[in-house]
């Protein structure tokens, strides 16, 4: 069977505002305090006990692969795919499948990423895992559509290069299957 963790949350209101870059909209606007619930519990899990951890655990949540933490919300084992190691006429089939089946389906960009330019003009940020929503057609020039669970454009400054300038993350994606492939 599978086993069950329970977590006590707790947080400071204060903490859910667009001042502290929250994501707690949903797409029409409304309150979605479930999604900082959940990260927050998922943050205490990873190790934060809130108390003398100024960041409350958020740090262990800082890069990785979301198929991680899928397995430790839902108890369903997770399927990983290395799109540079993927045919990109395949990929847009393998996503499409996923989506059919109801699955979720995430993809993550690299904190060192090789197609810097290209991440730039898509408004694609390093470091960070997106929602893959739709995928409309197939092969390479299929659109695979992407959305950024901070749900706004939102500036992120690449803490590896400071001489670098900011990235702006769009909150809707859609990319070629051929770019997602380099991205992602």
């Amino acid at each position: 069977g599978k086993s069950t963790v329970s977590i006590k949350v707790s947080y400071d209101p204060d903490d859910l505002n667009e001042k502290s870059g929250a994501s707690i909209h949903g797409e029409d606007g409304s309150i979605e305090l479930w999604v900082a619930v959940i990260e927050k519990a998922y943050a205490e899990y990873k190790g934060g006990s809130g108390k003398g951890d100024k960041d409350g655990g958020y740090k262990k949540l800082n890069g990785g692969m979301a198929g991680s933490a899928l397995k430790t919300l839902t108890g369903e084992d997770v399927t990983t795919h290395l799109c540079m190691l993927n045919p990109s006429d395949t990929i847009a089939t393998d996503l499409s499948e996923a989506l059919a089946q109801k699955k979720p389906v995430t993809a993550s960009t690299s904190f060192m990423p090789l197609h810097k330019k290209l991440m730039k003009s898509k408004e694609v940020v390093p470091n960070h895992v997106y929602t893959v929503t739709e995928v409309q057609g197939t092969g390479q020039q299929a659109s695979i559509f992407l959305r950024n669970p901070w749900g706004t454009r939102k500036t992120y400054q690449e803490a590896k290069s400071p001489d670098d300038t900011a990235w702006v993350g769009a909150a809707k994606v859609v990319l070629s299957a051929a770019e997602f492939k380099k991205i992602f």
